[in-house]
């Protein structure tokens, strides 16, 4: 009788183990596509709200380039959010990052690039070179959403 409690309290615990184990995976893959969206909220901010105005004739060219240096920050870190399972949830994760991961991550780095290179013109105070500098980012961004989301956010 004892026996067969002590494998009974023995398989509980095993199913109970794994159950957390599934929890625990995608209470992580939630926190992943969180932290995915999060992100591209303050890409967003940054590169639209807060640099459009910057890109006036007086705008501030520092604070331009901390927040185009910040949109490439974050798009590095976006490139590492997407684990295996990762396309499972409340994403518009295109399956494509997955199965054209060099793709993605080629798109990702033009999106970086081009930031880094707006940051740059606005340290050297090319105002000229900065407005066509910010239509090549958006454009980064419309091309990897086109192929890499299963929805585009922005379009309404």
């Amino acid at each position: 009788m004892r026996n067969r409690w002590v494998k009974g309290a023995v398989a509980a615990a095993l199913a109970l183990s794994f159950a957390g184990g599934v929890v625990v995976v995608a209470q992580a893959q939630g926190d992943v596509i969180k932290a995915r969206q999060d992100n591209r909220k303050e890409i967003t901010r940054l590169g639209g709200r807060e640099m459009r105005p910057l890109l006036e004739a007086d705008g501030n060219l520092a604070e331009l380039a901390t927040r185009a240096e910040r949109i490439a920050e974050l798009n590095k870190q976006f490139a590492t959010m997407f684990p295996p399972g990762s396309d499972k949830g409340n994403t518009l994760a295109s399956p494509a990052i997955w199965t054209d991961r060099a793709g993605f991550d080629a798109a990702n780095k033009a999106s970086v690039d081009a930031a880094l290179k707006m940051a740059e013109l606005a340290k050297a105070g090319n105002r000229a070179a900065l407005a066509d500098q910010y239509k090549v980012m958006g454009s980064t961004c419309g091309a990897c959403h086109q192929k890499y989301t299963t929805s585009d956010p922005f379009k309404k």
